[in-house]
């Protein structure tokens, strides 16, 4: 049982070396299915070894997202020590796969490289003790995978170390769940584990948002441009709209109109697990028509 946006990975990994033989590139578009490089999200570097091939992801503005290694020329079948970053460039998650299987430590990292969580596994699955933590190192989730299910009690803190959810699981299926406050005392009414993000007024008020607030760039008016831009961002744990990002582009001017009217969005209500904020990303199509 997972918070939001638990991104696996594994602490202080070396990144390979590889014996570069040959090199290809391949486009991705934001699913990471095969594209052009018109229309990618991701390109990827591999580069063929004595054994394996080596592969390292970036993001379209150069930035690398993953680097690995695979045991087949296909690339599907991962094999070996994989490195995960943000868009930024910082570490996300590292750990190991053999033979396609998660295998080992694997640990989820803070933009600062404080651990977030860690987990161990064996043959793809989660056994033992799964941990999280605050930025601070002070602890926020604990509790126990048998394969790849959690069982018994689980427990999440809040920062000043009341327990925020008190959860018994059996088999992977919780079966009882009590809510406390940050004064300890208990939350009355049905648990709900998982609250998604939302824009105040749901979905309906933030078309109309982006609808009264974009400005239809000058240039795209006089070139007939129209198209739709993805955006992709995070809702933070305060509800603000962070790293914007585009994930499917039309033309720079409308892509760049799309990202500052994502970035001037007011606060959502934020998501709440296991009674806790968490962040999470959202994708948000932005429409260009011109009439």
């Amino acid at each position: 049982m997972k918070p939001l946006l638990l991104i696996v990975a594994l602490c202080g990994a070396i990144l390979p070396a590889y014996a570069q033989q040959d090199s290809s590139t391949y486009y991705f578009n934001s699913e990471w299915r095969d594209t052009s490089a018109v229309h990618a999200a991701y390109y990827r570097k591999a580069f063929r070894t004595d054994d394996h091939w080596g592969v390292r992801d970036y993001y379209m503005n150069g930035t690398l997202q993953m680097t690995g290694t695979y045991a087949d020329a296909a690339m599907k079948i991962r094999d070996g020590a994989f490195v995960y970053y943000d868009e930024s460039g910082a570490r996300e998650s590292y750990g190991s796969f053999t033979r396609g299987m998660r295998s080992g430590e694997w640990t989820d990292v803070y933009e600062t490289g404080a651990v977030r969580s860690r987990a161990v596994y064996k043959a793809g699955n989660i056994e033992g003790w799964w941990n999280n933590w605050y930025a601070n190192g002070k602890l926020r989730a604990r509790g126990k995978y048998r394969h790849n299910k959690a069982v018994g009690r689980w427990k999440w803190y809040y920062e000043n170390g009341v327990v925020a959810s008190s959860e018994k699981y059996r088999r992977g299926k919780l079966r009882k769940a009590t809510f406390y406050n940050e004064d300890g005392s208990r939350v009355p009414g049905t648990p709900q584990i998982e609250v998604m993000a939302e824009y105040k007024g749901g979905e309906p008020a933030l078309y109309r948002y982006l609808q009264n607030n974009i400005r239809y760039p000058q240039e795209a008016i006089e070139q007939d441009w129209e198209g739709t831009v993805g955006v992709r961002f995070i809702v933070d744990t305060d509800g603000s709209v962070i790293k914007p990002v585009i994930r499917r582009g039309a033309y720079p001017a409308l892509d760049a109109e799309a990202l500052r009217v994502v970035r001037s969005m007011p606060a959502w209500t934020p998501a709440r697990s296991h009674n806790l904020p968490v962040r999470v990303y959202f994708l948000v199509p932005v429409t260009f028509r011109l009439q």
